[in-house]
Protein backbone atom coordinates (compact mmCIF):
# COMPACT_ATOMS: atom_id res chain seq x y z
CA UNK A 1 0.00 0.00 0.00
CA UNK A 2 2.80 2.46 0.85
CA UNK A 3 4.39 1.68 -2.48
CA UNK A 4 1.13 2.30 -4.30
CA UNK A 5 0.57 5.54 -2.41
CA UNK A 6 4.06 6.65 -3.32
CA UNK A 7 3.46 5.92 -6.94
CA UNK A 8 0.20 7.85 -6.92
CA UNK A 9 1.81 10.76 -5.24
CA UNK A 10 4.61 10.83 -7.75
CA UNK A 11 2.10 10.59 -10.51
CA UNK A 12 0.14 13.58 -9.23
CA UNK A 13 3.27 15.55 -8.86
CA UNK A 14 4.31 14.75 -12.36
CA UNK A 15 0.94 15.64 -13.73
CA UNK A 16 1.07 18.99 -12.01
CA UNK A 17 4.44 19.70 -13.54
CA UNK A 18 3.51 18.60 -17.03
CA UNK A 19 2.83 21.08 -19.62
CA UNK A 20 -0.86 21.38 -20.35
CA UNK A 21 -0.04 20.42 -23.90
CA UNK A 22 1.41 16.91 -22.93
CA UNK A 23 -0.70 13.97 -24.31
CA UNK A 24 -2.38 11.10 -22.36
CA UNK A 25 -0.44 8.42 -24.25
CA UNK A 26 2.96 9.87 -23.57
CA UNK A 27 2.21 10.27 -19.91
CA UNK A 28 1.12 6.67 -19.35
CA UNK A 29 4.06 5.36 -21.32
CA UNK A 30 6.55 7.31 -19.25
CA UNK A 31 4.91 6.31 -15.98
CA UNK A 32 4.88 2.69 -17.12
CA UNK A 33 8.58 2.76 -17.91
CA UNK A 34 9.37 4.19 -14.53
CA UNK A 35 7.39 1.39 -12.86
CA UNK A 36 9.12 -1.28 -15.04
CA UNK A 37 12.54 0.05 -14.13
CA UNK A 38 11.56 -0.31 -10.51
CA UNK A 39 10.54 -3.95 -11.28
CA UNK A 40 6.91 -3.07 -10.62
CA UNK A 41 5.95 -5.07 -13.65
CA UNK A 42 2.22 -5.22 -12.88
CA UNK A 43 1.92 -1.35 -12.67
CA UNK A 44 4.01 -0.98 -15.80
CA UNK A 45 1.72 -3.40 -17.59
CA UNK A 46 -1.40 -1.53 -16.45
CA UNK A 47 -0.03 1.91 -17.49
CA UNK A 48 1.15 0.66 -20.89
CA UNK A 49 -2.22 -0.92 -21.57
CA UNK A 50 -3.84 2.44 -20.53
CA UNK A 51 -1.54 4.35 -22.89
CA UNK A 52 -2.52 2.03 -25.70
CA UNK A 53 -6.16 2.89 -24.95
CA UNK A 54 -5.56 6.66 -25.34
CA UNK A 55 -6.96 8.25 -28.46
CA UNK A 56 -3.57 9.58 -29.38
CA UNK A 57 -1.72 6.21 -29.03
CA UNK A 58 -0.31 6.73 -32.48
CA UNK A 59 2.11 9.12 -30.85
CA UNK A 60 3.35 6.29 -28.65
CA UNK A 61 4.94 3.61 -30.89
CA UNK A 62 6.27 0.30 -29.42
CA UNK A 63 3.56 -0.18 -26.81
CA UNK A 64 2.92 -3.82 -27.88
CA UNK A 65 6.54 -4.78 -27.24
CA UNK A 66 6.50 -3.02 -23.90
CA UNK A 67 3.31 -4.83 -22.91
CA UNK A 68 4.91 -8.21 -23.94
CA UNK A 69 8.04 -7.44 -21.95
CA UNK A 70 5.95 -6.65 -18.91
CA UNK A 71 3.99 -9.87 -19.27
CA UNK A 72 7.21 -11.95 -19.55
CA UNK A 73 8.72 -10.20 -16.58
CA UNK A 74 5.58 -10.93 -14.53
CA UNK A 75 5.73 -14.58 -15.53
CA UNK A 76 9.40 -14.90 -14.61
CA UNK A 77 8.73 -13.25 -11.30
CA UNK A 78 5.92 -15.71 -10.51
CA UNK A 79 8.11 -18.64 -11.49
CA UNK A 80 10.85 -17.56 -9.14
CA UNK A 81 8.37 -17.20 -6.33
CA UNK A 82 7.04 -20.73 -6.97
CA UNK A 83 10.57 -22.08 -6.96
CA UNK A 84 11.24 -20.50 -3.64
CA UNK A 85 8.10 -22.06 -2.24
CA UNK A 86 9.08 -25.50 -3.51
CA UNK A 87 12.59 -25.16 -2.11
CA UNK A 88 11.15 -24.26 1.24
CA UNK A 89 8.83 -27.30 1.11
CA UNK A 90 11.69 -29.55 0.14
CA UNK A 91 13.73 -28.31 3.00
CA UNK A 92 10.82 -29.05 5.24
CA UNK A 93 10.38 -32.55 3.91
CA UNK A 94 14.07 -33.38 4.19
CA UNK A 95 13.80 -33.89 7.83
CA UNK A 96 10.37 -35.58 7.82
CA UNK A 97 10.18 -39.31 9.02
CA UNK A 98 6.57 -40.37 8.70
CA UNK A 99 6.93 -43.95 10.05
CA UNK A 100 9.49 -43.05 12.70
CA UNK A 101 11.97 -45.77 11.70
CA UNK A 102 14.95 -43.40 11.76
CA UNK A 103 15.05 -42.99 7.98
CA UNK A 104 13.93 -39.60 6.69
CA UNK A 105 11.04 -39.80 4.27
CA UNK A 106 13.26 -38.33 1.62
CA UNK A 107 15.47 -41.42 1.89
CA UNK A 108 12.75 -43.84 2.97
CA UNK A 109 11.40 -46.04 0.16
CA UNK A 110 8.73 -47.35 2.53
CA UNK A 111 7.52 -44.21 4.41
CA UNK A 112 4.59 -46.01 5.94
CA UNK A 113 6.48 -49.21 6.95
CA UNK A 114 9.24 -49.39 9.46
CA UNK A 115 12.50 -50.81 8.25
CA UNK A 116 16.26 -50.58 8.71
CA UNK A 117 18.27 -47.85 7.09
CA UNK A 118 20.28 -50.57 5.23
CA UNK A 119 17.20 -51.33 3.17
CA UNK A 120 16.22 -47.65 2.74
CA UNK A 121 13.61 -47.86 5.50
CA UNK A 122 11.82 -50.91 4.09
CA UNK A 123 11.14 -54.18 5.96
CA UNK A 124 13.77 -57.00 5.50
CA UNK A 125 12.41 -60.17 7.09
CA UNK A 126 15.47 -62.38 6.39
CA UNK A 127 17.95 -59.53 7.10
CA UNK A 128 19.89 -60.16 3.90
CA UNK A 129 19.99 -56.46 2.92
CA UNK A 130 17.29 -56.86 0.30
CA UNK A 131 13.95 -55.23 1.20
CA UNK A 132 11.02 -57.59 1.29
CA UNK A 133 9.19 -55.82 -1.54
CA UNK A 134 12.17 -56.55 -3.83
CA UNK A 135 13.20 -59.84 -2.21
CA UNK A 136 12.05 -62.86 -4.25
CA UNK A 137 13.01 -65.08 -1.31
CA UNK A 138 11.94 -62.87 1.66
CA UNK A 139 12.28 -65.65 4.23
CA UNK A 140 15.67 -67.00 3.04
CA UNK A 141 18.89 -65.02 3.20
CA UNK A 142 20.30 -64.33 -0.21
CA UNK A 143 22.26 -61.91 -2.32
CA UNK A 144 21.19 -58.51 -3.57
CA UNK A 145 22.51 -59.48 -7.01
CA UNK A 146 20.15 -62.48 -6.96
CA UNK A 147 17.07 -60.49 -5.88
CA UNK A 148 17.52 -61.65 -2.30
CA UNK A 149 17.70 -65.39 -3.11
CA UNK A 150 20.60 -67.82 -2.60
CA UNK A 151 23.08 -67.87 -5.53
CA UNK A 152 25.66 -70.64 -5.07
CA UNK A 153 27.79 -69.71 -8.08
CA UNK A 154 27.41 -65.94 -7.54
CA UNK A 155 26.39 -65.21 -11.11
CA UNK A 156 23.36 -63.09 -10.19
CA UNK A 157 20.82 -65.78 -11.05
CA UNK A 158 19.04 -67.20 -7.98
CA UNK A 159 19.60 -70.90 -7.45
CA UNK A 160 15.86 -71.49 -7.84
CA UNK A 161 16.02 -70.08 -11.36
CA UNK A 162 19.58 -71.15 -12.14
CA UNK A 163 19.72 -74.13 -14.54
CA UNK A 164 23.48 -74.34 -13.91
CA UNK A 165 23.73 -73.51 -10.17
CA UNK A 166 27.33 -74.68 -9.90
CA UNK A 167 28.56 -72.79 -12.99
CA UNK A 168 28.88 -69.05 -13.35
CA UNK A 169 26.67 -67.91 -16.17
CA UNK A 170 24.51 -65.11 -17.39
CA UNK A 171 21.02 -64.23 -16.26
CA UNK A 172 19.80 -64.15 -19.84
CA UNK A 173 20.84 -67.83 -20.17
CA UNK A 174 19.13 -68.85 -16.87
CA UNK A 175 22.44 -68.82 -15.03
CA UNK A 176 24.31 -71.08 -17.47
CA UNK A 177 27.49 -70.21 -19.37
CA UNK A 178 26.75 -68.33 -22.58
CA UNK A 179 29.99 -67.80 -24.49
CA UNK A 180 28.46 -65.73 -27.28
CA UNK A 181 26.13 -63.84 -24.89
CA UNK A 182 23.04 -64.42 -27.02
CA UNK A 183 20.81 -65.56 -24.17
CA UNK A 184 21.09 -69.27 -25.11
CA UNK A 185 23.08 -71.44 -22.76
CA UNK A 186 26.15 -73.01 -24.35
CA UNK A 187 24.79 -76.47 -23.54
CA UNK A 188 21.69 -75.71 -25.62
CA UNK A 189 23.38 -73.44 -28.18
CA UNK A 190 23.90 -75.09 -31.56
CA UNK A 191 26.17 -72.18 -32.48
CA UNK A 192 27.95 -71.43 -29.16
CA UNK A 193 30.55 -69.17 -30.77
CA UNK A 194 28.08 -67.09 -32.80
CA UNK A 195 25.49 -64.80 -31.31
CA UNK A 196 22.12 -65.87 -32.55
CA UNK A 197 18.40 -66.01 -31.99
CA UNK A 198 17.07 -68.05 -29.04
CA UNK A 199 14.28 -69.32 -31.26
CA UNK A 200 16.98 -70.85 -33.50
CA UNK A 201 18.87 -72.46 -30.64
CA UNK A 202 21.38 -69.65 -30.55
CA UNK A 203 22.26 -69.67 -34.24
CA UNK A 204 22.31 -66.60 -36.49
CA UNK A 205 19.38 -65.97 -38.81
CA UNK A 206 20.27 -63.06 -41.07
CA UNK A 207 17.01 -63.04 -43.02
CA UNK A 208 14.89 -63.50 -39.87
CA UNK A 209 12.81 -66.31 -41.33
CA UNK A 210 13.21 -68.60 -38.35
CA UNK A 211 15.64 -70.91 -40.14
CA UNK A 212 19.22 -70.73 -38.81
CA UNK A 213 21.77 -69.58 -41.38
CA UNK A 214 23.65 -72.85 -41.15
CA UNK A 215 20.47 -74.71 -42.17
CA UNK A 216 19.17 -71.98 -44.46
CA UNK A 217 19.87 -72.65 -48.12
CA UNK A 218 18.97 -69.03 -48.81
CA UNK A 219 20.36 -67.21 -45.72
CA UNK A 220 19.70 -63.74 -47.13
CA UNK A 221 16.22 -64.49 -48.53
CA UNK A 222 13.36 -65.18 -46.15
CA UNK A 223 11.57 -68.45 -46.69
CA UNK A 224 9.70 -71.14 -44.72
CA UNK A 225 11.45 -73.93 -42.88
CA UNK A 226 9.62 -76.43 -45.08
CA UNK A 227 11.61 -75.06 -48.03
CA UNK A 228 14.91 -74.97 -46.12
CA UNK A 229 14.59 -71.22 -45.61
CA UNK A 230 14.22 -70.37 -49.30
CA UNK A 231 11.31 -68.64 -51.01
CA UNK A 232 8.53 -71.07 -51.98
CA UNK A 233 5.90 -69.33 -54.11
CA UNK A 234 3.48 -72.28 -54.30
CA UNK A 235 4.08 -73.35 -50.68
CA UNK A 236 4.72 -76.98 -51.60
CA UNK A 237 7.91 -77.35 -49.57
CA UNK A 238 10.16 -77.20 -52.64
CA UNK A 239 12.26 -74.00 -52.87
CA UNK A 240 11.54 -71.93 -55.97
CA UNK A 241 15.18 -72.31 -57.03
CA UNK A 242 14.70 -76.10 -57.16
CA UNK A 243 11.04 -76.17 -58.14
CA UNK A 244 10.47 -77.22 -61.73
CA UNK A 245 6.88 -75.99 -61.37
CA UNK A 246 7.30 -73.00 -58.99
CA UNK A 247 3.72 -71.81 -59.39
CA UNK A 248 2.03 -75.22 -59.17
CA UNK A 249 1.85 -77.05 -55.90
CA UNK A 250 3.62 -80.39 -56.21
CA UNK A 251 5.74 -82.88 -54.32
CA UNK A 252 9.40 -82.92 -53.48
CA UNK A 253 9.84 -86.27 -55.13
CA UNK A 254 8.61 -84.84 -58.42
CA UNK A 255 10.78 -81.73 -58.23
CA UNK A 256 7.90 -79.58 -57.06
CA UNK A 257 5.56 -80.54 -59.87
CA UNK A 258 2.14 -82.21 -59.45
CA UNK A 259 2.36 -85.97 -58.88
CA UNK A 260 -1.09 -87.52 -58.54
CA UNK A 261 0.10 -91.02 -57.58
CA UNK A 262 2.92 -89.69 -55.40
CA UNK A 263 5.53 -91.92 -57.03
CA UNK A 264 8.12 -89.16 -57.44
CA UNK A 265 7.47 -88.73 -61.16
CA UNK A 266 5.73 -85.58 -62.34
CA UNK A 267 2.34 -86.20 -63.92
CA UNK A 268 3.47 -84.59 -67.15
CA UNK A 269 6.21 -87.23 -67.51
CA UNK A 270 4.29 -90.11 -65.93
CA UNK A 271 2.88 -92.62 -68.40
CA UNK A 272 0.78 -94.08 -65.55
CA UNK A 273 -0.12 -90.94 -63.54
CA UNK A 274 -2.69 -92.72 -61.38
CA UNK A 275 -0.53 -95.75 -60.52
CA UNK A 276 2.62 -95.68 -58.48
CA UNK A 277 5.59 -96.64 -60.59
CA UNK A 278 9.31 -96.25 -61.02
CA UNK A 279 11.39 -93.69 -62.83
CA UNK A 280 13.01 -96.37 -65.02
CA UNK A 281 9.53 -97.50 -66.13
CA UNK A 282 8.45 -93.87 -66.75
CA UNK A 283 6.09 -93.85 -63.79
CA UNK A 284 4.40 -97.20 -64.41
CA UNK A 285 4.38 -100.16 -61.99
CA UNK A 286 7.50 -102.32 -62.29
CA UNK A 287 7.58 -105.02 -59.61
CA UNK A 288 10.99 -106.38 -60.58
CA UNK A 289 12.46 -102.87 -61.04
CA UNK A 290 14.04 -103.71 -64.39
CA UNK A 291 12.83 -100.57 -66.13
CA UNK A 292 10.13 -102.39 -68.10
CA UNK A 293 6.56 -101.65 -67.07
CA UNK A 294 4.72 -104.70 -65.74
CA UNK A 295 2.15 -104.35 -68.50
CA UNK A 296 4.89 -104.91 -71.10
CA UNK A 297 7.07 -107.26 -69.03
CA UNK A 298 6.99 -110.96 -69.98
CA UNK A 299 8.62 -111.78 -66.64
CA UNK A 300 7.17 -109.12 -64.29
CA UNK A 301 8.51 -110.84 -61.16
CA UNK A 302 12.08 -111.27 -62.42
CA UNK A 303 14.38 -108.44 -63.43
CA UNK A 304 15.34 -108.61 -67.08
CA UNK A 305 16.32 -106.55 -70.11
CA UNK A 306 14.44 -104.83 -72.88
CA UNK A 307 16.05 -107.20 -75.41
CA UNK A 308 14.32 -110.15 -73.80
CA UNK A 309 11.00 -108.43 -73.09
CA UNK A 310 11.80 -107.97 -69.41
CA UNK A 311 12.99 -111.52 -68.72
CA UNK A 312 16.35 -112.24 -67.05
CA UNK A 313 19.38 -112.38 -69.34
CA UNK A 314 22.44 -112.47 -67.09
CA UNK A 315 24.97 -112.49 -69.97
CA UNK A 316 23.08 -109.89 -72.05
CA UNK A 317 23.17 -112.01 -75.20
CA UNK A 318 19.50 -111.51 -75.96
CA UNK A 319 18.53 -115.04 -74.90
CA UNK A 320 16.33 -115.50 -71.84
CA UNK A 321 18.16 -117.27 -69.00
CA UNK A 322 15.47 -119.96 -68.79
CA UNK A 323 16.22 -120.86 -72.41
CA UNK A 324 19.97 -120.16 -72.21
CA UNK A 325 22.20 -123.21 -71.69
CA UNK A 326 25.07 -120.84 -70.83
CA UNK A 327 23.31 -118.05 -68.88
CA UNK A 328 26.57 -116.56 -67.60
CA UNK A 329 28.35 -116.40 -70.99
CA UNK A 330 27.34 -114.48 -74.08
CA UNK A 331 26.39 -116.84 -76.84
CA UNK A 332 24.31 -117.29 -79.96
CA UNK A 333 20.72 -118.30 -80.45
CA UNK A 334 21.65 -121.32 -82.61
CA UNK A 335 23.54 -122.83 -79.66
CA UNK A 336 20.90 -121.86 -77.06
CA UNK A 337 22.94 -118.98 -75.76
CA UNK A 338 26.33 -120.68 -75.56
CA UNK A 339 29.50 -119.16 -77.04
CA UNK A 340 31.28 -120.63 -80.07
CA UNK A 341 34.64 -118.91 -80.44
CA UNK A 342 35.78 -120.88 -83.50
CA UNK A 343 32.37 -120.70 -85.20
CA UNK A 344 32.17 -124.40 -85.95
CA UNK A 345 28.63 -124.72 -84.64
CA UNK A 346 29.71 -126.54 -81.49
CA UNK A 347 29.32 -124.75 -78.16
CA UNK A 348 32.63 -124.03 -76.45
CA UNK A 349 31.53 -125.99 -73.38
CA UNK A 350 31.24 -129.11 -75.59
CA UNK A 351 34.13 -128.22 -77.89
CA UNK A 352 37.41 -129.91 -77.09
CA UNK A 353 39.12 -127.48 -79.49
CA UNK A 354 37.17 -124.24 -78.86
CA UNK A 355 39.67 -122.07 -80.75
CA UNK A 356 39.98 -124.29 -83.85
CA UNK A 357 37.02 -125.11 -86.08
CA UNK A 358 36.24 -128.79 -86.14
CA UNK A 359 33.57 -131.44 -86.63
CA UNK A 360 30.79 -132.60 -84.37
CA UNK A 361 32.08 -136.18 -84.64
CA UNK A 362 35.34 -135.09 -82.97
CA UNK A 363 33.60 -132.88 -80.41
CA UNK A 364 34.64 -129.71 -82.17
CA UNK A 365 38.21 -130.67 -83.08
CA UNK A 366 39.55 -131.09 -86.63
CA UNK A 367 38.84 -134.63 -87.99
CA UNK A 368 39.79 -135.00 -91.66
CA UNK A 369 38.69 -138.63 -91.95
CA UNK A 370 35.49 -138.08 -89.98
CA UNK A 371 36.00 -141.02 -87.66
CA UNK A 372 35.23 -139.00 -84.52
CA UNK A 373 38.86 -138.85 -83.38
CA UNK A 374 40.52 -135.46 -83.53
CA UNK A 375 43.46 -135.20 -85.91
CA UNK A 376 45.82 -134.22 -83.06
CA UNK A 377 45.55 -137.69 -81.51
CA UNK A 378 44.53 -139.65 -84.65
CA UNK A 379 47.48 -141.84 -85.67
CA UNK A 380 45.79 -142.35 -89.04
CA UNK A 381 44.17 -138.91 -89.64
CA UNK A 382 43.30 -139.71 -93.26
CA UNK A 383 41.78 -143.16 -92.64
CA UNK A 384 38.71 -143.86 -90.60
CA UNK A 385 39.46 -145.84 -87.50
CA UNK A 386 38.28 -146.47 -83.94
CA UNK A 387 38.99 -144.89 -80.61
CA UNK A 388 40.56 -148.17 -79.39
CA UNK A 389 43.06 -148.10 -82.27
CA UNK A 390 43.70 -144.33 -81.90
CA UNK A 391 41.96 -143.53 -85.15
CA UNK A 392 43.47 -146.26 -87.31
CA UNK A 393 41.49 -148.94 -89.23
CA UNK A 394 40.78 -152.29 -87.52
CA UNK A 395 39.34 -154.62 -90.13
CA UNK A 396 38.73 -157.59 -87.83
CA UNK A 397 37.52 -155.46 -84.90
CA UNK A 398 39.91 -156.95 -82.37
CA UNK A 399 41.09 -153.57 -81.05
CA UNK A 400 44.44 -153.77 -82.85
CA UNK A 401 45.09 -151.39 -85.70
CA UNK A 402 45.57 -153.08 -89.07
CA UNK A 403 49.02 -151.48 -89.31
CA UNK A 404 50.03 -153.37 -86.17
CA UNK A 405 47.89 -156.49 -86.78
CA UNK A 406 49.65 -159.50 -88.32
CA UNK A 407 46.24 -161.11 -88.85
CA UNK A 408 44.13 -158.12 -89.79
CA UNK A 409 41.18 -160.23 -90.86
CA UNK A 410 41.20 -162.55 -87.83
CA UNK A 411 40.48 -161.37 -84.32
CA UNK A 412 43.40 -161.66 -81.98
CA UNK A 413 45.03 -160.06 -78.98
CA UNK A 414 47.69 -157.41 -78.48
CA UNK A 415 49.99 -160.06 -77.02
CA UNK A 416 49.80 -162.06 -80.27
CA UNK A 417 49.91 -158.90 -82.48
CA UNK A 418 46.33 -159.38 -83.54
CA UNK A 419 46.39 -163.07 -84.37
CA UNK A 420 44.13 -165.77 -82.85
CA UNK A 421 45.42 -167.71 -79.82
CA UNK A 422 42.94 -170.41 -78.93
CA UNK A 423 44.78 -171.67 -75.86
CA UNK A 424 45.72 -168.20 -74.62
CA UNK A 425 49.38 -169.04 -74.18
CA UNK A 426 50.53 -165.89 -76.01
CA UNK A 427 51.63 -167.83 -79.08
CA UNK A 428 49.45 -167.18 -82.12
CA UNK A 429 47.75 -170.14 -83.69
CA UNK A 430 49.76 -169.68 -86.88
CA UNK A 431 52.92 -170.37 -84.90
CA UNK A 432 51.47 -172.68 -82.20
CA UNK A 433 52.00 -176.40 -82.75
CA UNK A 434 49.60 -177.03 -79.90
CA UNK A 435 46.97 -174.30 -80.46
CA UNK A 436 44.53 -175.94 -78.06
CA UNK A 437 47.13 -176.55 -75.34
CA UNK A 438 48.90 -173.84 -73.43
CA UNK A 439 52.58 -174.15 -74.05
CA UNK A 440 55.86 -172.27 -74.22
CA UNK A 441 57.39 -170.42 -77.11
CA UNK A 442 60.51 -172.58 -77.09
CA UNK A 443 58.26 -175.62 -77.54
CA UNK A 444 56.34 -173.80 -80.32
CA UNK A 445 53.32 -173.46 -78.09
CA UNK A 446 53.15 -176.98 -76.71
CA UNK A 447 53.16 -178.02 -73.02
CA UNK A 448 56.45 -179.07 -71.47
CA UNK A 449 54.83 -182.33 -70.45
CA UNK A 450 51.53 -184.14 -70.30
CA UNK A 451 51.55 -186.62 -67.50
CA UNK A 452 48.99 -189.08 -66.19
CA UNK A 453 48.45 -191.54 -63.40
CA UNK A 454 48.06 -194.78 -65.31
CA UNK A 455 46.80 -198.22 -64.23
CA UNK A 456 47.21 -201.19 -66.60
CA UNK A 457 47.25 -204.95 -66.83
CA UNK A 458 50.36 -206.29 -68.51
CA UNK A 459 50.56 -209.86 -69.65
CA UNK A 460 53.95 -211.35 -70.38
CA UNK A 461 55.64 -214.72 -70.02
CA UNK A 462 57.73 -213.40 -67.23
CA UNK A 463 54.90 -212.05 -65.21
CA UNK A 464 51.27 -211.11 -65.44
CA UNK A 465 51.50 -207.71 -63.81
CA UNK A 466 48.87 -205.36 -62.48
CA UNK A 467 50.75 -202.07 -62.75
CA UNK A 468 50.30 -198.53 -61.41
CA UNK A 469 52.57 -196.21 -63.37
CA UNK A 470 53.23 -192.53 -64.01
CA UNK A 471 53.57 -191.81 -67.69
CA UNK A 472 54.61 -188.74 -69.57
CA UNK A 473 52.21 -188.80 -72.49
CA UNK A 474 53.46 -187.32 -75.76
CA UNK A 475 51.31 -184.58 -77.32
CA UNK A 476 51.41 -183.17 -80.78
CA UNK A 477 49.87 -180.49 -82.94
CA UNK A 478 46.15 -180.35 -82.18
CA UNK A 479 46.50 -183.69 -80.40
CA UNK A 480 45.85 -184.58 -76.83
CA UNK A 481 47.32 -188.08 -77.11
CA UNK A 482 50.72 -188.10 -78.80
CA UNK A 483 53.80 -186.11 -79.52
CA UNK A 484 57.12 -186.63 -81.16
CA UNK A 485 58.74 -185.83 -77.89
CA UNK A 486 60.29 -188.50 -75.72
CA UNK A 487 57.81 -190.77 -73.99
CA UNK A 488 58.67 -191.70 -70.41
CA UNK A 489 57.10 -194.23 -68.06
CA UNK A 490 57.86 -195.21 -64.48
CA UNK A 491 55.67 -197.42 -62.34
CA UNK A 492 55.18 -200.25 -59.93
CA UNK A 493 53.76 -203.69 -60.74
CA UNK A 494 52.58 -206.71 -58.82
CA UNK A 495 52.61 -210.18 -60.25
CA UNK A 496 49.18 -211.77 -60.23
CA UNK A 497 50.41 -215.33 -60.62
CA UNK A 498 53.52 -215.45 -58.49
CA UNK A 499 53.20 -212.33 -56.39
CA UNK A 500 56.44 -210.85 -57.70
CA UNK A 501 57.15 -207.15 -57.89
CA UNK A 502 58.27 -205.12 -60.93
CA UNK A 503 59.33 -201.54 -61.63
CA UNK A 504 58.66 -200.84 -65.33
CA UNK A 505 60.63 -198.07 -67.01
CA UNK A 506 59.79 -196.99 -70.58
CA UNK A 507 61.07 -194.69 -73.30
CA UNK A 508 59.63 -193.95 -76.72
CA UNK A 509 57.87 -191.56 -79.05
CA UNK A 510 54.69 -191.08 -81.05
CA UNK A 511 52.77 -189.31 -83.79
CA UNK A 512 49.26 -187.98 -84.38
CA UNK A 513 46.45 -189.74 -86.11
CA UNK A 514 43.76 -187.21 -85.06
CA UNK A 515 43.58 -184.46 -82.48
CA UNK A 516 42.62 -186.96 -79.84
CA UNK A 517 44.15 -190.22 -81.15
CA UNK A 518 47.78 -191.01 -81.52
CA UNK A 519 50.26 -193.82 -82.18
CA UNK A 520 52.90 -194.60 -79.57
CA UNK A 521 56.07 -196.65 -80.01
CA UNK A 522 58.04 -197.36 -76.88
CA UNK A 523 60.41 -199.84 -75.25
CA UNK A 524 59.80 -200.83 -71.62
CA UNK A 525 62.35 -202.35 -69.33
CA UNK A 526 60.62 -204.36 -66.63
CA UNK A 527 62.81 -205.66 -63.79
CA UNK A 528 60.77 -208.23 -61.87
CA UNK A 529 61.46 -209.59 -58.38
CA UNK A 530 60.60 -213.24 -58.32
CA UNK A 531 60.54 -213.58 -62.11
CA UNK A 532 62.84 -213.01 -65.08
CA UNK A 533 63.40 -209.40 -66.11
CA UNK A 534 61.90 -208.49 -69.47
CA UNK A 535 62.36 -206.04 -72.29
CA UNK A 536 59.17 -205.07 -74.20
CA UNK A 537 58.69 -203.43 -77.61
CA UNK A 538 55.22 -201.90 -77.69
CA UNK A 539 53.05 -200.50 -80.40
CA UNK A 540 49.93 -198.79 -79.07
CA UNK A 541 47.06 -196.43 -79.52
CA UNK A 542 46.44 -193.59 -77.06
CA UNK A 543 43.17 -191.70 -76.78
CA UNK A 544 42.83 -188.51 -74.80
CA UNK A 545 39.70 -186.29 -75.07
CA UNK A 546 40.41 -182.58 -75.42
CA UNK A 547 37.84 -181.49 -72.83
CA UNK A 548 38.13 -184.21 -70.24
CA UNK A 549 41.27 -185.22 -68.23
CA UNK A 550 41.09 -188.92 -69.07
CA UNK A 551 43.05 -191.04 -71.41
CA UNK A 552 43.12 -194.73 -72.34
CA UNK A 553 45.82 -196.72 -74.06
CA UNK A 554 45.96 -200.08 -75.78
CA UNK A 555 49.40 -201.53 -76.49
CA UNK A 556 50.16 -204.45 -78.77
CA UNK A 557 53.43 -206.04 -78.02
CA UNK A 558 54.67 -207.67 -81.22
CA UNK A 559 57.86 -208.74 -79.51
CA UNK A 560 59.13 -209.20 -76.02
CA UNK A 561 62.25 -210.79 -74.53
CA UNK A 562 62.57 -212.32 -71.11
CA UNK A 563 66.17 -212.44 -69.82
CA UNK A 564 65.76 -215.27 -67.40
CA UNK A 565 64.37 -217.74 -69.85
CA UNK A 566 65.97 -216.26 -72.94
CA UNK A 567 62.52 -216.23 -74.35
CA UNK A 568 60.77 -214.13 -76.94
CA UNK A 569 57.06 -213.44 -76.59
CA UNK A 570 54.23 -211.21 -77.67
CA UNK A 571 51.11 -209.92 -75.93
CA UNK A 572 48.86 -206.97 -75.14
CA UNK A 573 48.85 -204.20 -72.61
CA UNK A 574 45.69 -202.22 -71.73
CA UNK A 575 45.34 -199.36 -69.30
CA UNK A 576 43.46 -196.19 -68.37
CA UNK A 577 44.34 -193.17 -66.30
CA UNK A 578 43.72 -189.59 -65.29
CA UNK A 579 46.00 -187.03 -66.93
CA UNK A 580 47.25 -183.74 -65.78
CA UNK A 581 49.18 -181.15 -67.68
CA UNK A 582 51.70 -178.49 -66.76
CA UNK A 583 53.55 -175.83 -68.71
CA UNK A 584 56.75 -174.79 -67.08
CA UNK A 585 57.08 -171.00 -66.73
Amino acid sequence: MNRLFFICLCTLFSLASLDAQTSCCALDRKLGQDAFDKKDYSTALRLWKSAKACPDNSNCPGLDNLILNAQNAIADQKAKEEAKKRAAEVERLKNLDSDGDGTRDIDDECRNERGPRSTSGCPDSDEDGVPDHRDECPTVRGLNSASGCPDSDGDGTPDKDDKCPQQTGSQSASGCPDHDNDGVADKDDLCPDQSGDPTNYGCPDRDGDGVPDKEDQCPTLAGPRSAAGCPDSDDDGVPDKDDKCPYKKGSKGAGGCPDSDNDGIADESDECPNQKGTEKARGCPDKDNDGIADANDKCPDKAGTSKTGGCPDADDDGIVDDEDDCPREKGILALRGCPDRDGDGIADKNDLCPDVAGQTSAKGCPDRDGDGIEDAVDQCPDKKGTIETKGCPDSDGDGIADKDDECDYEKGSIKTRGCPDFDGDGIPNNRDRCPRKRGKDEREGCPSYNAGLYSAFDSSPSANLLMLAIEKIPTDNYSAATDDAVYFKFGFGHGIDDGGFAIPIGLGGGFDITNQLGMIINVDYVPVWGAPDALHLNLGLAYAPLTFPLYVRLNFRPMGFAYGGAQFFSGINFGAGVRFEQISD
